[in-house]
């Protein structure tokens, strides 16, 4: 991984108009800075991070397995007992090869896209995948069989009770 702190020690040699005061250490940081100086210091953070991980390996997906059942509200009831979830226990990640039939973005400009998948039996769902266009709005995967991991999590937005299935990675690609 990257070294937060050495990122921001960086950032505040390198760009002293930044205003930037900061502390932690290799794995967590917090920082304050005047509210003009943000968007500079996103693509600044952005790029001492980049080279910070440029030439190291990516960390392989750790997972569950396979869900072992269609994604469902009993299933997502069922993880929600096992919370909390956190350091050393984290939510579960699922594991199942799918067929995705349409991919889109969420909406015009985002870099988020959203998956109608089959899985296995013909079940079909939606997915979301957070943060996986690239600037030209290129999806990683196109339609076809894919293994993905994702997390189910519940989720009340628009449609009422009900869960999501979001995309944390296909398998065998290198992550983002």
């Amino acid at each position: 991984g990257a070294h937060a702190k050495d990122a921001l020690d960086a950032i505040a040699a390198q760009y002293p108009h930044l205003q930037i005061k900061y502390g932690g250490h290799a794995f967590a940081a917090g920082v304050r800075m005047p509210v003009q100086s943000v968007p500079e210091f996103a693509l600044v953070w952005e790029e001492a991070i980049g080279a910070a991980l440029a030439g190291k390996p990516a960390s392989p997906l750790r997972h569950d397995g396979p869900l072992g059942q269609p994604p469902s509200r009993e299933a997502v009831q069922e993880i929600q007992a096992l919370e909390p979830f956190g350091k050393g226990f984290p939510m579960p990640v699922f594991c199942d090869q799918v067929e995705v039939l349409r991919i889109r973005p969420l909406k015009a400009g985002s870099q988020h896209m959203s998956l109608d998948v089959a899985f296995p039996g013909g079940v079909t769902h939606r997915m979301v995948w957070f943060g996986c266009l690239d600037a030209d709005g290129r999806a990683p995967i196109q339609p076809g069989f894919h293994t993905l991991g994702y997390e189910l999590a519940a989720s009340t937005y628009k449609r009422g009770p009900g869960f999501d299935l979001i995309v944390r990675q296909a398998i065998g690609l290198e992550p983002r």
